[in-house]
């Protein structure tokens, strides 16, 4: 159901694939931010390409951080290891793709990859995306979490692993968990 009240943020040369019915499509570059309705949103150029077909190739592709008075939030998405989230540092919650590698690892992280990532930027959860629902390429499809979780080790319990259609509350204090 489309609601007239959202505004889509898209990356560039993508709103033209958004259906009409939205309240407004914001086209961001990566590199550029934008401040609405008391949040910040940051694009970053993730290392992946925006391509929605064969021969679609000018489309943009971002990651976003997403700040408001008393969160961050990186939504990394789809990305092979880079050094763009680099500057980043004390995010609540980190969003990582962790499947879909092999054969494509140049455009998605391993599991290894993405937890590297999310200790870099300093995030204290990490919400892993892009695995388990449906075969994506070539690896087992339940290769991605079994990898991620040796990876983690005693970190595992920063791990945010939401049942299908589940909620999952971030608490912004040190101390607080996942209810």
């Amino acid at each position: 159901m489309l609601s007239t009240r959202t505004t889509v943020i898209v990356p560039h040369r993508c709103a033209r694939l958004i259906p009409d019915g939205f309240a407004e499509v914001i086209e961001l570059k990566s590199g550029t931010s934008l401040q609405i309705k008391g949040l910040i949103i940051t694009a970053i150029q993730p290392k992946h390409w925006g391509a929605r077909s064969l021969i679609d190739r000018r489309r943009g592709v971002n990651s976003y951080l997403v700040e408001s008075a008393n969160q961050r939030i990186l939504f990394a998405g789809d990305t092979a290891h880079t050094d763009a989230y680099r500057d980043i540092h004390l995010v609540d919650l980190a969003v990582f793709g962790i499947g879909a590698y092999d054969p494509w690892d140049h455009m998605h992280a391993t599991p290894e990859q993405a937890w590297a990532m999310f200790q870099e930027v300093e995030a204290r959860y990490l919400l892993p995306i892009h695995h388990s629902t449906f075969e994506l390429s070539d690896e087992p499809i339940d290769e991605p979490l079994s990898r991620l979780y040796p990876e983690a080790g005693k970190g595992r319990s920063s791990i945010i692993e939401p049942a299908l259609g589940e909620i999952a509350v971030i608490n912004t204090s040190p101390s607080a968990s996942t209810q």
